[in-house]
């Protein structure tokens, strides 16, 4: 028993340490580091607020894109850059909630803190790298979009969870149930243009090279359904001249 303890403390430390090794990854170029001792207050005093949870609910999954903390890279629109944070994302209300070293407890960062996120995340059984932004897509609101394909072209993914409640009679609990929307968008000098999903149209969001995208579709077969043909045109396209 404790030899399968161990064990399974050592897998953890290995995942962990994979985790901060793809975030060492990012190009450190005219980077700021800051000191672990001073991000909290940060992201916090006056932008940030500490997480309330809330009594007498019954949650049936979850309003994070992962339960787990995920270590992190926070570039501020101040230009400093905190390294080292461990996040975790709420689709929910779109923010991004850390663990506070100053105050001791999870907080929120506030959107308008925040310039970009860079997140180690598990994906086919190794730790890669995601960049995150806040987005206006709708002219108004800001969602928390990952970056998919970036250059002239900015192939965007959002994903948004929205809370389901029911109350059983004669019961106090609420029971939520959280269900998940994902759509994507490209980002150009236009401005933002969704991507629609059930009939395709990302080749029409895609400006001035109408000819040399419809003989690509026609030549790699693409249905433009996934998000991997999706993002394979938006990198083609990014390399037309």
């Amino acid at each position: 028993m404790r030899s399968n303890l161990i064990r399974s403390q050592f897998i953890a430390l290995l995942i962990v340490g994979a985790a901060f090794s793809a975030l060492g990854q990012i190009d450190r170029g005219a980077r700021e580091s800051v000191n672990l001792n001073t991000w909290s207050q940060l992201l916090a005093e006056p932008n940030g607020d500490p997480v309330r949870q809330r009594s007498g609910v019954h949650s049936d999954g979850s309003p994070f894109s992962y339960e787990e903390w995920m270590p992190a890279a926070i570039h501020l629109s101040n230009g400093k850059v905190l390294e080292n944070v461990l996040v975790r994302l709420n689709l929910v209300a779109q923010e991004i909630h850390y663990m506070s070293e100053a105050y001791g407890k999870e907080m929120v960062a506030y959107g308008g803190t925040v310039k970009e996120l860079f997140v180690a995340e598990p994906r086919d059984n190794q730790m890669i790298t995601r960049k995150y932004s806040f987005k206006k897509l709708d002219g108004t609101k800001s969602y928390l979009c990952e970056h998919l394909v970036e250059g002239k072209a900015t192939l965007l993914r959002s994903t948004v969870k929205r809370e389901l409640t029911d109350k059983a009679y004669n019961s106090a609990t609420v029971n939520i149930i959280f269900q998940e929307d994902t759509d994507y968008y490209v980002q150009t000098d236009a401005g933002f243009a969704k991507v629609n999903k059930r009939k395709s149209n990302l080749a029409e969001l895609l400006p001035g090279k109408s000819a040399e995208l419809q003989a690509f579709i026609a030549q790699k077969k693409l249905k433009l359904k996934s998000e991997e043909q999706m993002a394979e045109l938006v990198t083609y396209y990014n390399s037309l001249q």
